[in-house]
């Protein structure tokens, strides 16, 4: 398993960034780092609001997600991850997030048709929200004192005083609820990652009365959900790599590099994408570069980078959450280094 660095907490450039670096040290996908010596800072990526290195590891020495926390200089044992019920219970609130953002009028549409009401169909319609908020939320029930600090803000808004940001960000929470609901067995496949995922699996979701599906829920074998998770990873690099590339980022060359064939970020690129098609985690490199929506990934548009960037990054925080990266397991805390 790549190891998890706990040490900030990111989200996807569509989204809030709220995460912070904490100093610690950052690198490539083990995928990557361990083919050769690089070393090194590799480059500074960055998502909007958020520092973000790229760093090598060649040693494999970071150690993996904590099980543990320090509290007042002792050492206190915790789950080492998230077991099936927190997962169970933590995709019922995602689908909550999700189902509200979708039953919520566009923000850009809203304020034209609120244009032509009196001051009393305004009353009545706020009165409203107000009463569909309420009763929504009340739905999930003890899961209520579950939400995250986000998740709570934003539970607090209506179809009124909702921001266009907030229900960005609850609807790209698809890809992280789809994530979990396929650690559980209950969808086969991930769908690739130039791909998104539908809501179709939220819908039937859980497939049988809550209390009796979280007391025999099981999550998928611990090794397929690393590998997931690695692959999260590496394509949450390659779209901050990218995005270093397209800012003319001067690469940061050594001695150590040039002696391992490393001049450059497509150098970097070019290696990974070969490893990974040589070890199966990535379908086959397209001119030495990921395949993304039938071309090199250097060349998508910048709305289908966008796009790109978005699931990566969705995907890389559900699973590392999954495997008890999160400081405590709070999932807003969740961090997606690379």
């Amino acid at each position: 398993m790549t190891p998890c660095v706990s040490g900030g907490s990111g989200r996807r450039s569509t989204r809030r960034a709220n995460g912070r670096s904490q100093g610690r040290p950052r690198r490539l996908p083990s995928l990557v780092a361990s083919l050769r010596p690089v070393g090194g800072n590799l480059g500074v990526g960055r998502e909007p609001g958020r520092p973000s290195r790229v760093n090598a590891d060649p040693s494999g020495a970071l150690g993996r997600c904590p099980g543990a926390r320090s509290i007042m200089g002792l050492f206190t044992k915790q789950k080492e991850r998230p077991d099936a019920a927190d997962v169970v219970r933590r995709a019922v609130i995602l689908k909550h997030v999700v189902v509200y953002a979708g039953s919520t009028p566009p923000r850009e549409v809203l304020p034209g048709i609120m244009a032509k009401w009196t001051v009393e169909d305004r009353r009545r319609f706020r009165a409203d929200a107000d009463a569909q908020r309420d009763a929504f939320w009340s739905s999930l029930d003890s899961l209520r004192g579950e939400l995250s600090p986000w998740e709570q803000s934003y539970s607090r808004a209506t179809m009124l005083t909702m921001t266009r940001q907030q229900q960005l960000d609850a609807s790209w929470r698809t890809e992280a609820a789809v994530v979990l609901i396929w650690a559980l067995g209950e969808i086969e496949f991930l769908p690739a990652y130039d791909v998104s995922a539908d809501s179709d699996p939220l819908k039937g979701f859980p497939p049988e009365p809550f209390a009796d599906y979280v007391g025999r829920a099981r999550l998928r074998a611990r090794a397929d959900i690393e590998r997931a998770r690695d692959t999260a990873e590496l394509w949450h690099w390659r779209a901050r790599t990218h995005e270093i590339m397209a800012r003319g980022d001067r690469f940061p060359e050594s001695d150590e590099a040039r002696r391992a064939g490393i001049r450059s970020f497509a150098d970097v690129v070019r290696l990974a994408a070969r490893t990974a098609a040589e070890r199966g985690t990535i379908p086959a490199a397209l001119e030495d570069d990921f395949p993304a929506l039938g071309r090199p990934y250097r060349e998508l548009s910048e709305l289908d980078f966008s796009r790109l960037r978005s699931i990566a990054a969705e995907r890389h925080f559900a699973l590392n959450w999954l495997c008890g990266c999160a400081p405590g397991h709070r999932w807003d805390d969740t961090p997606t280094d690379t």
